[in-house]
């Protein structure tokens, strides 16, 4: 347990909100009715926006997805019936 808390910089705070690019917000400011209300609008307006891709992730994607749909089929296949495996 000293190992974890000797790499650790900075003071642990449970309370944390995480908003754009991992920008942290204190307890404090997101107490704030107004702040609060703006971060929100802005992760609404972030989360329903278009992001069209950039470089070529649009193909790494279409990489990753194929892999994870043959995955899925060794799933299925190798694994019996069960709740965890929906």
């Amino acid at each position: 347990m000293q190992n974890i808390v000797a790499l650790h910089t900075g003071p642990i705070q449970a309370d944390m909100t995480y908003g754009s690019k991992n920008e942290h917000r204190s307890k404090e400011k997101m107490g704030n009715p107004q702040i609060r209300r703006t971060a929100m609008s802005y992760n609404l307006e972030n989360n329903f926006t278009y992001h069209p891709p950039k470089g070529d992730q649009q193909e790494r994607y279409e990489k990753l997805r194929a892999k994870a749909r043959e995955y899925a089929a060794l799933i299925l296949d190798f694994c019996p019936y069960s709740r965890e495996r929906e």
